[in-house]
């Protein structure tokens, strides 16, 4: 088929009465981007614009009217949509959605032009039509078409193909569920499964158990055979573990090596459930030419004995992993009370880390961000890092989960605020331009302190305006049923602070709070970007990110950027900005306060920070 004549052809008239559209309607009709069609009583197109014909292919007769009727030139459908199944009378509310179960099986939106003569509501449906180009999804506004008499005529039609934003945000939801590197449930899914199996197992007076799977010196092989070798090796290992667990068993990726495996059908055989998956890694694995022998160390949790809630049997495993691992690693241990007397080194860390504070040893380091449309550096991020004389520079992802299972995050998330603002406005009276500071709140500080309360007063003490100032959320911020966070959220959106998603879909994203709390920007985990150049995976769902971003009007930042084709790409794929060890690695104070004093000078700019994404995607 081909699209017909650019003009618009001549309306006839419907057997009710008679009416033309002029000229001007007509040219508006045409230009008009999204497909409109006017339908008759008698379900034959009547009108159609310029973008209908070309979507639809759609021939008209030298009279102007359509030589198929809607249905069967649009949905394939040789009677009326509504006649395979009538809905009951008053069944279609305003912007209400009906389907008909046809004799297939197939669903298909109910046709609009059941809507009454007296009816004036407008329909409002998602629909897949058939295109020139294939079979896409349409949202299809409908309302009813009447003559100068009041007479209904048929109905007025406006379809908008949304098949890549419904494409971009089903992946962002599966991604919601699962691990994007090995396709396990995540943390979330496992839990939604947890909550069913304790349901299933208080009815039938059963038990469960809890398998926490950590891989012995994982780190090793990742820093001596690169992360691909050790993304490779995680995969062959989920192979086995699902080769080798039972079929009602659900297994988990927590994060980096480790995995959980919920045992739904009772805990009576878990020891043995857990020896047949430590004896599944037993033989070599063979990754990028190497032959790499793995093991793991287990910890095991029963339901109701170690934890009536998934928080508490998660806590249980862990401790019990951690004494397989203390016991020689490749090695089972259940969970006993006991086990809780052996945290002397994480006591003695707590204890040491609630005295950091007050003897200054916590400081903070900048990392720089860039505006990946003209290198210009708009912010930079506070990162809190521990410097202690007894235990010398302790990394952050050890001490940061301490601090927050201890509830210290809140003094010391409150100190990191004010440092960052006051640091902020030390630039500035050093006659520096005015960027963002980027400073992230834990959910611990949302449950324990007044967070907006907080944010206020380091506002008002240090005098930095609250447009400079970015608070980046985790999802799990978000992610809680707590009416008093979205009320702190609402709070600090009111004093003028920008807003940001840290880490956005490393697991726990919805759709849903996006569009309730409305940050201003969407931070890219690192662990998509690191890839996305080799990874077709990675780089489709960083670019259904960017895109969900600017379809919220949410501006997007990566992370972790290391190279300039990684940067590159971002600057095809519409990314705002950008940090990571390309455009400078976290510094102190100093030493950033010189990088910005660089920055100042457009000269100095143009010779200190060369484009290297620009030159290397010339080279590509």
């Amino acid at each position: 088929m081909h699209a017909g004549p650019a003009r618009a052809p001549a309306m006839s008239a419907p057997a009710s009465g008679a009416f033309a559209v002029d000229a001007c309607l007509a040219a508006v009709v045409e230009a008009i981007a999204d497909p409109l069609l006017v339908i008759g009583t008698d379900y034959r197109i009547l009108l159609s614009n310029r973008a209908a014909r070309e979507v639809y292919g759609l021939v008209f007769d030298a009279d102007g009217r359509a030589g198929q009727p809607c249905h069967l030139a649009i949905h394939g459908r040789p009677t009326p949509c509504h006649t395979y199944r009538a809905p009951p009378p008053g069944a279609l509310p305003p912007g209400s959605e009906m389907l008909v179960q046809l004799p297939a099986g197939d669903l298909l939106p109910v046709c609009p032009l059941i809507l009454r003569p007296d009816a004036n509501a407008c329909l409002r449906s998602t629909q897949r039509q058939r295109t020139r180009a294939g079979e896409r999804l349409f949202e299809i506004s409908a309302g009813p078409l009447r003559l100068a008499d009041g007479s209904f005529a048929g109905i007025v039609e406006v379809a908008r193909d949304v098949t890549t934003r419904a494409q971009a945000e089903g992946m962002i939801e599966y991604f919601a569920y699962h691990d994007q590197l090995t396709g396990l449930p995540n943390r979330l899914l496992l839990q939604e499964r947890f909550a069913q199996a304790r349901r299933r197992a208080e009815r039938k007076g059963g038990g469960l158990a809890m398998l926490f799977i950590d891989i012995d010196r994982f780190k090793t092989i990742n820093d001596t055979l690169g992360h691909a070798a050790g993304d490779a090796l995680l995969r062959e290992v989920v192979g086995r573990l699902r080769e080798h667990a039972g079929e009602s068993d659900t297994i988990c990726r927590l994060g980096a090596d480790e995995f959980l495996v919920l045992l739904a059908d009772g805990a009576a055989g878990a020891g043995e459930s857990a020896r047949r998956l430590l004896r599944s890694l037993d033989a070599p694995f063979s990754i990028e030419g190497h032959v790499l022998h793995c093991s793991a160390s287990i910890g095991v949790s029963l339901y109701p004995d170690d934890g009536d809630d998934f928080a508490g049997l998660l806590k249980a495993a862990d401790i019990a992993m951690y004494s397989a691992k203390a016991a020689g690693r490749n090695a089972i241990r259940f969970f006993d009370a006991g086990m809780n007397a052996g945290s002397a080194e994480r006591l003695r860390m707590q204890q040491l880390l609630r005295e950091a504070l007050a003897r200054k040893e916590l400081h903070l380091h900048y990392q720089p961000q860039f505006d990946l449309a003209d290198a210009r550096l708009v912010g930079v991020e506070a990162l809190l890092r521990w410097q202690s004389p007894e235990l010398g520079a302790v990394p952050p992802d050890r001490f940061i989960p301490l601090a927050e299972d201890s509830g210290l995050i809140v003094p010391i998330g409150r100190w990191v605020l004010a440092e960052a603002c006051r640091q902020a406005v030390a630039w500035q009276e050093e006659g520096l331009p005015p960027l963002v500071m980027a400073v992230n709140l834990s959910a611990i500080q949302f449950a324990r302190s007044d967070v907006a309360g907080s944010v206020a007063e380091v506002l008002a003490e240090t005098g930095l305006p609250p447009a400079l100032l970015e608070l980046e959320l985790t999802e799990s911020v978000l992610l809680q049923d707590d009416a008093s966070v979205g009320a702190a959220i609402r709070k600090i959106k009111a004093l003028g602070v920008r807003l940001a998603i840290d880490d956005f879909g490393t697991g726990y994203s919805s759709l849903s709070y996006l569009k309730r709390f409305a940050a201003h920007r969407l931070k890219i985990d690192r662990s998509f970007v690191r890839d996305m150049v080799s990874d077709l995976e990675d780089a489709t769902l960083v670019r259904a990110i960017i895109q969900m971003a600017n379809a919220l009007n949410m501006s997007t930042i990566a992370e972790g950027v290391e190279d300039g084709a990684q940067a590159a790409m971002l600057v095809r794929e519409g990314c705002a900005s950008a940090q990571g060890y390309l455009f400078g690695r976290p510094a102190p104070a100093a030493e950033t306060g010189a990088l910005l004093r660089r920055h100042a000078s457009p000269a100095l700019v143009q010779r200190s920070l060369p484009l290297l994404f620009v030159g290397q995607a010339d080279a590509e």
